[in-house]
């Protein structure tokens, strides 16, 4: 069965009005908008908008947090939780700090993706000239931003049979491959698995497997009128005419 994982972007919005400073949970003045179970997933910068208004000024710290622009970007640490402390500095110079903690759980398996396609427990059918310089990326699927541009394959490998094994690196098929493919008759089936990936810039070494894709070979479609059906159909109508011909011919003898 499929496993759902839903991604949102966190919404962190403080109301800084009154004169006095806050450690308690139960008399924080930040309301906050996330997911129904307030959930980061280590090994992806989780993006989380924070707003402040009427406040001189505000920090935000925590493990893994970082800027850009506009939006905050967090990659959970190690632990079970990530925790965004706010220290709000309100018009009338009085602080309230707050800590807003979120539970951080692992990214579902991607999938691989050849040019773009598969799915679960299923083959995709592809023709020769599809599979020449076909690119292997991976796909998460279910998430509310782009996660999988993020990611970078570095190799994969194709099997032909249990001894047939090809390794590319990179993620596009190479001549090597292509060359192969050629070679494979007309139903044939091939298996891309192992695949590496990685996240620029991050220490993360234990992502989850790539799920592999199953490709079967199939005959590239031809026009109907390029088909041998349309020179078998042309054929059997010119003989059916010949016949009514002849027909005819002896019709008007009687």
């Amino acid at each position: 069965m499929k496993k759902l994982i839903a991604f949102f972007l966190f919404s962190i919005s403080i109301c800084a009005q009154q004169s006095n400073v806050s450690m308690e949970t139960n008399s924080l003045k930040g309301v906050v908008s996330a997911t129904k179970m307030n959930v980061v997933y280590r090994g992806i910068r989780n993006p989380i908008s924070i707003a402040v208004p009427n406040c001189k000024s505000f920090t935000v710290t925590c493990p893994g947090l970082e800027k850009t622009g506009n939006i905050y970007y967090l990659t959970p640490q190690a632990g079970a939780t990530s925790v965004i402390k706010l220290t709000i500095i309100q018009n009338d110079d009085s602080v309230i700090t707050e800590e807003h903690t979120f539970r951080i759980l692992p990214i579902s398996n991607p999938i691989s993706t050849i040019d773009g396609r598969n799915c679960y427990n299923c083959i995709v059918e592809m023709t020769k000239e599809e599979l020449m310089n076909a690119q292997i990326n991976i796909k998460f699927e279910d998430y509310l931003f782009e996660v999988s541009s993020m990611f970078l394959i570095t190799e994969f490998k194709v099997y032909f049979s249990k001894n047939n094994i090809i390794q590319v690196t990179g993620n596009t098929f190479n001549e090597e491959l292509n060359l192969k493919i050629q070679e494979l008759k007309i139903g044939s089936e091939i298996l891309i698995n192992d695949m590496h990936y990685f996240l620029p810039g991050s220490n993360i070494y234990m992502l989850p497997r790539v799920l592999p894709i199953k490709i079967k070979i199939i005959e590239k479609e031809v026009n109907y009128f390029q088909s041998k059906e349309f020179i078998k159909d042309s054929l059997n109508a010119i003989k059916q005419e010949k016949k009514e011909l002849r027909l005819s011919k002896k019709k008007k003898k009687l």
